[in-house]
């Protein structure tokens, strides 16, 4: 299935949902493909290539204190419930604009393969949103350092993502990151 799992593509992911504790997320596991039978509707498939990730502008003050009601059901009967939007939003593309950054946190640890990621905290309108960088490195392949971010004015596209209970944009590439 390593073949049709690629970035730009549209698949159908055919395997058992089950919540990782640790990360306090749900994953899939046991991705079903087999080559032989494409159009089996048990079979994991491409449905498109070559597609761009679209990014949903996103008020910060709604990403942060926003809920949505939604119905669902419990027991058999159908209840209506406030879940946080970025909740909702988990797994999904966002963007947002003037971000301004008041602290910047740098994973240290040498063991981590986090090493060099940071955690950017921004402030809008006195709200405040985090958004957690991958490792990231400029044109020139040198490492990006706090100093880059720290004090600027960012706007940022990248996937709704929870650390520690709080829900923050995970940023994976310095082009997903425009600094004012």
């Amino acid at each position: 299935a390593l073949e049709i799992l690629s970035v730009g593509n549209e698949v159908r992911v055919v395997g058992s949902v089950q919540y990782y504790e640790l990360g306090g997320t749900y994953q899939i596991s046991g991705i079903i493909y087999n080559v032989r039978k494409p159009d089996d509707p048990n079979n994991s498939k491409l449905i498109s290539e070559g597609n761009t990730a679209s990014y949903v502008e996103t008020d910060v003050n709604k990403f942060v204190n926003g809920t949505v009601s939604v119905i669902v059901n419990e027991d058999g009967e159908e209840v209506m419930k406030e879940f946080r939007y970025a909740e909702l939003a988990l797994g999904t593309t966002v963007s947002m604009n003037d971000l301004k950054v008041t602290r910047v946190y740098t994973t240290t640890n040498e063991d981590s393969s986090q090493k060099g990621a940071m955690t950017l905290t921004c402030v809008v309108n006195g709200t405040t949103v985090s958004v957690r960088t991958s490792v990231l490195y400029d044109q020139n392949g040198d490492l990006v350092t706090e100093d880059y971010f720290d004090g600027k004015t960012i706007d940022v596209r990248g996937v709704v993502d929870s650390f520690d209970g709080d829900y923050q944009i995970r940023v994976t590439t310095l082009g997903d990151i425009t600094v004012h």
